[in-house]
């Protein structure tokens, strides 16, 4: 009987030893930076290398994922929760010299941060999926869609089959070229943005249940031919409150929808400017075309709605802030 049993337990041990062993290796996902809000009517000159490199050259690629804020903070967040996980950074540009306020990226400075963003993604291969933070209203001399340009090198680096993401600021100006490029785009729904971590958690979400196979990216795009000031957006009022509310309920009826709306940033002197929706579902086209045909039709209705509304001219504003102060209303905004 024991010799039985010893022979049993040997047998078994070989058996496992033959068994093949999964990998131990985390899944690699990338991330990567390159925001620009550009006002290409603003003075000054185009921005140049100088402008990204006034603090350091670039941002190394563990510097950015040290942001513990914003889209960069969310999606590091959402990753740490998954054990086979490994979260790299890759060099970026860092913020521009006066923000918005400056004027067209140059294309001199757009290769030059690209190659540095493609030179280290390129030594880091190979990766399982890949972020990009991106605001949206770039503007680059030469290159029409500056973001979708970005998710196609990408791309060619990558592969067909490593799931993109992209996350943006709701005053972006983009179209279907994007996600020709890339999978997927989660874009801000609140004016302030203090929703961007929660985009940057989505899109590590959806990287990761991408590449398990538990997510079929099916999108669709349209682009309702409305542009509004960037002053009228404000999603603390209508019509723009009520058109968030309309994207925040269709994804709460439909599971695996995600209902992202671009107000566009009007100061820019780009072929797609002006409001966009992307609709992504779990491989389901009738839905996201069903969606994404109702959210654009719905911004069309409303759309005289954005014309409401009287602001002061900078001298009357000037006034009546000195005024607030000096009776004590304060803080004046």
């Amino acid at each position: 009987m024991n010799r039985c049993y010893a022979v049993l337990c040997c047998s078994l041990a070989l058996f496992t030893l033959a068994l093949p062993v999964a990998s131990a290796e985390p899944h690699k996902l990338a991330v990567i930076s390159y925001m620009q809000e550009t006002c290409t009517f603003c003075p000054g000159g185009d921005t140049q290398i100088e402008d990204r490199a006034w603090r350091v050259p670039y941002v190394k690629g563990d510097d950015l994922i040290d942001r513990e804020r914003g889209f960069i903070g969310g999606f590091v967040h959402a990753a740490s929760e998954y054990p086979d996980v490994r979260v790299i950074g890759i060099n970026s540009p860092d913020e521009v010299y006066g923000g918005s306020s400056r004027s067209w990226e140059s294309r001199k400075s757009f290769e030059h941060f690209m190659s540095i963003i493609t030179d280290d993604l390129k030594a880091d291969m190979p990766v399982d999926g890949v972020y990009l933070a991106l605001h949206g209203a770039m503007a680059v001399r030469d290159i029409p869609r500056p973001e979708a340009e970005i998710a196609r090198r990408i791309r060619h680096i990558v592969g067909p089959d490593v799931p993109i993401a992209g996350s943006f600021d709701l005053h972006g100006n983009e179209d279907e070229q994007f996600l020709r490029w890339a999978n997927a785009a989660f874009v801000t729904k609140r004016y302030p943005h203090y929703d961007a971590a929660l985009q940057g958690e989505r899109s590590a979400r959806f990287l990761y249940r991408s590449l398990k196979g538990l997510y079929t990216a099916t999108t669709a795009t349209r682009k309702p031919p409305v542009i509004t000031a960037s002053v009228l957006q404000w999603t603390g009022q209508s019509p723009s409150m009520e058109i968030m509310e309309r994207a925040r309920r269709w994804e709460a009826r439909e599971l695996d929808a995600f209902v992202s709306v671009f107000y566009g940033f009007p100061w820019s002197d780009v072929p797609d400017v002006g409001a966009t929706v992307h609709v992504m579902t779990n491989n389901d086209q009738a839905l996201a075309d069903a969606i994404a045909d109702d959210m654009s039709e719905f911004i069309w209705r409303v759309r005289e709605s954005f014309a409401n509304g009287a602001f002061p001219m900078p001298k009357v504003a000037a006034k009546r802030s000195l005024e607030a102060i000096a009776q004590g209303a304060t803080p004046v905004v």
